[in-house]
C-alpha cells in the first residue's frame, strides 16, 4: 500500500487537514478523532513499511486486523502500542457509537496520544516533522 515516504506524506496530509479545518474547534469533535486516528495509522504504516524483518503482509497491512497484528509484532512500536490502540478504539467509538466527545477529549487525544505517537515514530525513523 506504499512505502515509508508515501505513508509519511499521507500522515502529514491528514494532519494538515486536521489543522486546516480547525477540527478541534468545530462542532463535530468525533470527526476530529477520526482524522487524528488516520494520521496516526499512516505514521504506524510508515514504521511498518520501514521494518524489513516483517513479512510482506505485515509490512503492508491491507486492513485494520492485519495492521493490529503487525503493531503487536514490531518491537519498535512497543512503547506506543497502547497509544495506537487507544486512538483506534476512540475512532471506532466516534464512528460507530453514539458516544459524545468533547473538545477537551479531542485535545487530550491530540496531546497525550497522537503527538507522542507521531514524535516517537518520526524520531525512530530519523525523520523530522
Amino acid at each position: 500500500m506504499g512505502d515509508t515516504a508515501f505513508h509519511l506524506e499521507k500522515a502529514r496530509r491528514n494532519e494538515r487537514f486536521y489543522v486546516a479545518c480547525g477540527a478541534a474547534a468545530r462542532p463535530f469533535p468525533e470527526w476530529a478523532v477520526v482524522i487524528l486516528f488516520y494520521s496516526a495509522l499512516h505514521y504506524v504504516d510508515a514504521a511498518l513499511a520501514n521494518d524489513s524483518s516483517l513479512s510482506p503482509l505485515l509490512r503492508n497491512p491491507e486492513n485494520h486486523s492485519a495492521r493490529n497484528e503487525a503493531v503487536r509484532a514490531i518491537s519498535m512500536l512497543t512503547p506506543v502500542r497502547h497509544i495506537y490502540r487507544n486512538l483506534y478504539a476512540r475512532s471506532l467509538e466516534a464512528r460507530y457509537t453514539g458516544i459524545r466527545l468533547t473538545l477537551t477529549d479531542v485535545r487530550n487525544l491530540e496531546t497525550i496520544c497522537f503527538g507522542p505517537l507521531r514524535d516517537y515514530i518520526l524520531q525512530k525513523l530519523n525523520v523530522g516533522r
